[in-house]
């Protein structure tokens, strides 16, 4: 499953399935290139997505025995540091690359500010933003993210609706009672 580009178009992030679990690697699309190994342990890692300057990978990784937010150096792994404190799923990267968002379990999307220093990141403590409503069940596919953060830092969510839908009404023949 493909999760994330660079920005340049010289690497793409997917999750490798192994026994109940999965590692995140980088291909390069060069074909003289080799792929990267990103995360590789013997947890779950998903949701990994690149940070817009193609420098840092966030991604969510079960090894507390809960799902977390972490974020590391690319390609080389440096600087591992976790994101959330509580939990959290879903990570996304503000278009200028000085903000993370996740949902937290109790269905809070999160912020968190995110500064690249030499040798890891520079990262406060996450703030809630509002609570999300996230679709969920029958009708979402697989993995595929829920929300989505637009260049100007709004969000598009997927989200559920309360109550009940108004029936819809489709009308056959209609052209015949126009020419009554």
């Amino acid at each position: 499953m493909r999760f994330s580009w660079t920005r340049d178009r010289r690497y793409v992030l997917l999750r490798r399935e192994r026994a109940g679990a999965g590692d995140l690697v980088a291909l390069a699309t060069d074909p003289r290139s080799s792929e990267v190994a990103v995360v590789s342990s013997p947890h779950d890692e998903t949701e990994g997505q690149f940070s817009p300057d193609g420098r840092w990978v966030a991604f969510v990784s079960n090894e507390s025995g809960r799902p977390e937010v972490f974020v590391q150096a690319f390609p080389g792994g440096e600087g591992r540091t976790q994101v959330s404190t509580k939990g959290g799923a879903q990570v996304r990267w503000a278009d200028d690359g000085r903000e993370l968002f996740y949902v937290a379990p109790d269905n809070t999307l999160m912020a968190v500010p995110f500064t690249a220093t030499a040798a890891a990141p520079s990262l406060s403590l996450p703030a809630p933003l509002f609570k999300v409503h996230l679709a969920s069940g029958r009708n979402v596919l697989g993995r595929k993210p829920q929300y989505a953060v637009a260049r100007d830092g709004r969000f598009l969510l997927n989200t559920t609706v309360d109550g009940t839908a108004s029936p819809v009404v489709v009308a056959v023949n209609w052209t015949k009672k126009l020419a009554r």
